[in-house]
């Protein structure tokens, strides 16, 4: 996934119409019935074959024309690793790259498109589980898929990683990183293992000290999922057009992003959780390449950006911002994410959220007026030399373990909590609630 995504909106309804226009038109895409197992009801993969991909600003990558005549399989990933062929013929992709399979084969999940022509491979994930009469979407599949759907199944292989999704390995993976590991086995395994940990402990989090049921938790993944079906369809509609390619993207990342919220999970837990666990996922490259991993780095920064925004926004409206303030707050996140996607050094990203801090802190002596000198005397003491913001970073630095890593976010999270609510004992429960929470997000993080 191209780094430093927006916001997203996708339509049912257009899926629909697409399903609709694409079985009726004269110049449908090439199809092949699947009969394996003798009935009549099919399920339908769609998708498209496009080849290498043309990097444009903010790293949005443009697919080129589809490649047409391009042939594609059906592929199932097996426990060893290896692709089964369960398609029946081999499909091709028509003038415009797209391609129609349909299958008999029922509740049925991590396939694989296999696209192959004048001796180049592409490979791209399925989206969600095959069932009867209804269609499923693979993504674009071109180098960065074939990069990303590697990875993702590499990660199922593991034990006890069925937690991970696709989107959450494409919305880690940037062109420019998938680029850069997709020859080198020993990037590919770190950046894997990063990943991984990550997800594992923001799960391991939610439940174990955040007190998230089993329930919220798989319905957080669910959500998850859902985004990524969706930019999987919408990316089919939207062909080569750049408009709704980055449309398509942004609604991704707002989905995959706020897939807390229909799974009823606080903002701030989700924030919190996605700290710690960005953290202990980063602290497996410490032997890649700083290449390697900056790249990886800022696209964590860049996902978490989005999060302390929403998260920020939330704590900011329960204190009753004015509407001036609120569009401030609002434009603070949009500079933040703009900064970080165009750093090019790990500085200039602790700079961007120095700079996010800063004003959002003068936005928030705004706001609580009547705290206004307490306030600035919080934000001092905790980014004090000796303060609890540096107790936190010493800690992290010495800490070799996930579990050290939890624990010493944990103890930051109460520790600012608690100083917050010392110094500001004439203010009601909701500023101090406030004023703690958006400390913690504006100095978790850098």
């Amino acid at each position: 996934m191209y780094r430093g995504v927006g916001l997203h909106r996708t339509l049912f309804t257009g899926f629909i119409l697409l399903m609709f226009i694409g079985i009726q038109s004269c110049d449908n895409p090439a199809q092949s019935s699947d009969a394996t197992n003798g009935t009549d009801e099919f399920s339908t993969i769609e998708g498209r074959v496009i080849g290498e991909r043309q990097s444009q600003a903010q790293g949005l990558a443009r697919p080129q024309a589809g490649v047409e005549g391009a042939a594609v399989i059906v592929t199932r990933a097996d426990a060893d690793g290896s692709l089964e062929n369960v398609s029946r013929d081999t499909v091709y992709t028509d003038a415009n790259g797209r391609y129609r399979v349909q299958t008999n084969m029922e509740n049925t999940s991590n396939l694989v498109i296999v696209a192959r022509k004048n001796g180049h491979t592409w490979k791209a994930n399925v989206s969600g589980e095959v069932e009867h009469n209804s269609t499923v979407y693979a993504v674009p599949a071109g180098e960065e898929s074939t990069v990303e759907t590697e990875l993702f199944t590499g990660i199922r292989l593991r034990k006890n990683a069925n937690t991970v999704t696709f989107a959450d390995v494409q919305t880690r993976v940037s062109e420019e990183l998938a680029g850069e590991i997709e020859e080198d086995n020993q990037a590919r395994n770190q950046v894997s293992s990063a990943i991984t940990a990550e997800i594992q402990t923001q799960i391991k989090v939610m439940r174990e000290d955040f007190n998230l049921s089993e329930a919220e938790v798989q319905a957080f993944t669910e959500a998850q999922v859902r985004a990524q079906n969706q930019l999987a369809a919408s990316l089919l509609v939207s062909g080569t057009n750049d408009s709704e390619i980055r449309a398509a993207y942004n609604e991704f990342t707002e989905s995959y992003l706020k897939a807390y919220g229909e799974a009823g999970i606080d903002i701030q837990t989700y924030a919190e959780t996605s700290q710690i666990a960005g953290t202990a996922g980063l602290r497996l490259l410490v032997t890649a390449s700083d290449s390697v991993r900056f790249k990886m780095m800022a696209q964590t920064a860049s996902l978490r950006a989005y999060i302390i925004d929403y998260a920020v926004q939330s704590h900011f409206g329960t204190i009753s911002a004015s509407d001036s303030v609120m569009n401030e707050v609002i434009e603070a996140g949009v500079t933040l994410r703009d900064e970080i996607e165009s750093a090019g050094t790990a500085e200039a990203i602790i700079s961007a959220y120095s700079n996010y801090r800063t004003t959002v802190m003068d936005l928030l002596q705004v706001t609580l007026a009547d705290h206004a000198e307490i306030l600035g005397q919080l934000h001092t003491s905790v980014n004090a030399s000796h303060g609890i913001k540096a107790t936190l970073q010493s800690t992290l630095t010495t800490a070799f373990s996930n579990d050290a890593v939890i624990q010493a976010y944990m103890n930051f999270f109460d520790s600012v909590g608690n100083e917050v609510e010392t110094v500001m004992q004439s203010a009601s429960e909701t500023e101090i609630a406030a004023t703690a929470q958006v400390l913690i997000l504006l100095n978790m993080a850098g």
